[in-house]
């Protein structure tokens, strides 16, 4: 293909091409323009819509001025009544705390006054049985001193019971053989036969002349013929045996 003829298909091209972009660009152009124009319109309306409502507000606003304006004092008058209820209610309240608060301290004074009182008591009761305890103590040491008098008191009467029994015994043994053989022990018709039994038993005992001296004297004051309870032939007896011991003084066994 000639040159010529090439540059003549380019330019068409191009041409084609440009006026292709001019119809875009005037129908966005055409887009736009419109665009705009309902904007403006919608903008006005808004205005229009905003003029009418302010002018409804006023309206309203003169319409019904004199019913809030009363509502509003209904409800103040009702909220200082309500106020003033709960005032009251608190100061009641606030009455009945004080009055409690002072029951409570009345109620703790008197709790301190029994807690000293208590305290006092527990004092005393602890002195009584500090007390208690000592008498008790010494009255434990009293009865085991007496527990002791009591054992040795005892073992004394053993021996005492035992004594007597043993001169019992040789009371009967002499008795036997004085009623077997009366005329071996003393030959004289004043002694009774019951003298020389007693006067044996009188001297059971003696172990040494000190004692039998004694027992004699004392004897002789009892039973002596001149004394208001005396008895001639116990005495009698009682000088014969006392005769008959002061010869067997140096045995062990005097009887």
């Amino acid at each position: 293909m000639p040159d010529h003829m090439n540059n003549n298909a380019g330019d068409n091209i191009r041409s084609i091409i440009d006026e292709f972009d001019a119809d875009i660009e005037k129908d966005m152009q055409d887009i736009i323009n419109k665009t705009c124009s309902d904007s403006d319109e919608e903008r006005v309306d808004d205005e229009l819509f905003a003029e009418k409502e302010v002018s409804l507000g006023e309206e309203t606003e003169s319409s019904y001025g004199e019913y809030e304006d009363h509502d509003y004092k209904n409800w103040l008058f009702e909220e200082n009544v309500r106020l003033k209820e709960v005032e009251r209610h608190l100061e009641e309240e606030k009455e009945r705390l004080e009055a409690y608060e002072k029951e409570l301290d009345k109620k703790a004074k008197d709790v301190e006054s029994m807690s000293d009182k208590f305290s006092q008591e527990k004092a005393q009761f602890k002195d009584e049985m500090n007390i208690l305890t000592g008498q008790v103590t010494r009255e434990r040491q009293r009865l085991k001193q007496d527990e002791q008098f009591f054992d040795q008191k005892m073992e004394i009467l053993k021996a005492g019971f035992a004594d007597l029994d043993k001169a019992k015994k040789e009371l009967e043994a002499e008795k036997r053989r004085y009623d077997a053989q009366p005329a071996a022990y003393y030959d004289d018709d004043d002694v009774p036969g019951y003298a020389m039994p007693v006067a044996r038993a009188l001297f059971a005992g003696i172990t040494n002349p000190l004692m039998l001296k004694k027992r004699y004297k004392d004897l002789v004051k009892i039973y002596h013929p001149d004394n208001l309870a005396g008895d001639q032939g116990l005495f009698k007896a009682i000088t014969l045996e006392y005769e008959r011991l002061q010869g067997k003084i140096g045995n062990e066994d005097i009887g």
